[in-house]
């Protein structure tokens, strides 16, 4: 941590804290990704797979699954990269290409994304 700045080193401490849902300074490896993405870092599956964390965290429960995303999430970077979209224009693109959402929000996105890059 030594080339990070004081800025920096406060940021990660801050990263890290939202995912210490039990207060006790540690972290389950299955939000590593998520801390690094909110830090602004891009860390990919295979990079995550690499160094043991997406294995980690997927073998322990196999109700874990990393290949989830918010379907919230997925609503608003849709609508907000890019040339802007109202939520009536995209909404009938989710209800075609995305499965329902599970109780806590999420849906698998390997079939969105077989469904997105299929359509004409």
């Amino acid at each position: 941590m030594a080339d990070l700045s004081a800025r920096d080193v406060e940021k990660v401490k801050f990263a890290f804290s939202i995912y210490d849902f039990e207060g006790n300074d540690t972290m389950d490896a299955f939000y590593m990704g998520e801390c690094l993405r909110a830090l602004n870092l891009n860390p990919t599956l295979a990079v995550l797979e690499k160094v043991g964390i997406l294995a980690t965290s997927t073998s322990s429960s196999p109700l874990v699954s990393v290949r989830r995303m918010m379907y919230a999430e997925l609503e608003h970077i849709l609508i907000s990269l890019g040339e802007r979209l109202e939520k009536e224009e995209l909404l009938p693109v989710l209800t075609e290409c995305c499965p329902p959402e599970d109780d806590e929000g999420f849906i698998p996105y390997e079939p969105f994304v077989k469904k997105i890059t299929t359509m004409k």
